[in-house]
């Protein structure tokens, strides 16, 4: 089944666009079909769908990358020992 590209569909297959408006939903609190103006209900539903998901595992992302810097700081990394560098976190 051919589908062209229009509209919202290349959002979904570049992450980081994704991430992007799902940020952007986020902070502005305006659902991304509504933003794009996808139309149709079952669309629009899983455009927000697709957007809800990518912001969730950016936030366990993000979460993850938090405790681990937290774990090394408390029990010490051995790997680390020789690294002056300050961990990314945010």
């Amino acid at each position: 089944m051919n589908q062209s590209k229009t509209g919202w569909i290349p959002f979904l297959e570049n992450d980081d666009y994704l991430l992007l408006i799902a940020l952007v939903m986020r902070e502005t609190g305006v659902p991304a079909s509504v933003r794009h103006k996808v139309t149709s209900g079952v669309r629009a539903y899983g455009f927000d769908a697709a957007c809800t998901a990518r912001l969730i595992r950016f936030d366990n992302e993000r979460e993850t990358k938090r405790f681990e810097v937290l774990s090394s700081m408390l029990m010490g990394s051995p790997e680390n020992t020789n690294d002056t560098q300050e961990p990314e976190i945010w």
